[in-house]
């Protein structure tokens, strides 16, 4: 993982240059109570966010570094209005079903730097401390490199825990125990996000905790999923959830042409609960009810529709590239 992550890097810094086209289509369907505006502001979004995902790589979405990277694209988009720039006027095409934004989109040399990996190297760092006891004094030796390494970027640092958090990847080279001195000599190297770290004042534990929970959770059910559910008189009907990168869930039922927003009511790594609120087709289905999804195959999701407990709709739908 760690030669992964370099590789993204390098793969960063060589498309700083680089301008791409991208298109991003979304169903007007689905947003029933948007305008023609907003319609294409919400398919703008969607094209933005593709062509970021193009720009900075697996980068961004790469285990090691997916948290950190969720938090900074978040600090970018609020700070600049963007993860990226575009050039040109976007190009819009709206049919009665659908709408299409395309951008030609870049980043910055800087912004890509900002917001790939830089490594701090320490050599010959010593640390004793004479109130420890002996088999402590080790990790305490670890823990105040880190917290060395990350505090000469950012003095307010005074904490390890904050210092971890802030640490991309940690590599210890060397660790030897000066056995007159009872002290520790270390070499190694402690590696940052730039924007991360100069933001880090602004995000709290709490914040990053969240970003954990959600990011698991959006890896394991983000997408489009559609199948058929049935109740138990062998009704039947045709279903689409959407899961949007950007927190937006909606649900549609096509052959009885109703859907709206989906909101999460509960979440687990394995299940999403959701309340069901109708922006159109009200007069054809029940609106409130309990949306249930959880997690069969990477591929597969078990449906469920109850209204106060009572089941009425079940059936498996399926992701959808």
């Amino acid at each position: 993982m760690r030669l992964l992550v370099i590789l993204l890097a390098l793969h960063v810094v060589l498309m700083a240059t680089q301008t791409i086209k991208k298109s991003a289509t979304i169903s007007n369907s689905l947003h029933s109570n948007k305008s023609a505006n907003e319609l294409k502001q919400i398919a703008l979004r969607k094209a933005k966010l593709e062509a970021a995902k193009e720009i900075y790589g697996e980068f961004l979405l790469s285990e090691t570094v997916m948290l950190n990277g969720q938090i900074v694209d978040d600090i970018i988009r609020q700070k600049h209005g963007g993860v990226v720039h575009i050039s040109g006027e976007p190009q819009y095409i709206m049919t009665s079903n659908s709408t299409t934004a395309t951008i030609n989109a870049y980043a910055t040399k800087e912004e890509l730097q900002e917001i790939a990996p830089h490594k701090i190297v320490m050599k010959d760092f010593y640390y004793s401390n004479p109130e420890l006891p002996l088999k402590d004094l080790k990790q305490a030796a670890e823990d105040a490199f880190i917290l060395e390494a990350i505090s000469r970027k950012k003095p307010s640092v005074k904490d390890i825990k904050e210092a971890r958090r802030l640490a991309l990847e940690v590599e210890i080279t060397k660790i030897d125990f000066n056995v007159k001195t009872l002290d520790y000599i270390v070499d190694g190297s402690v590696t940052y996000i730039p924007i991360f770290l100069r933001h880090s004042d602004s995000i709290t534990q709490t914040l990053f905790e969240e970003n954990i929970i959600q990011e698991r959770q959006r890896r394991d059910f983000f997408g489009s999923w559609s199948g058929f559910i049935m109740d138990s008189r062998g009704n039947s009907s045709s279903v689409e959830v959407i899961i949007s990168s950007f927190a937006q869930s909606v649900i549609l039922y096509k052959s009885l042409k109703c859907g709206g927003d989906l909101i999460i009511t509960n979440k687990t790594p394995y299940q999403l609960s959701f309340k069901e609120v109708l922006t159109f087709g009200k007069d054809r289905c029940e609106n409130s009810l309990e949306i249930t999804l959880q997690k069969l195959t990477p591929t597969s999701l078990q449906f469920t529709q109850k209204d106060n407990g009572d089941e009425l709709f079940k059936g498996v739908v399926y992701f959808r590239p």
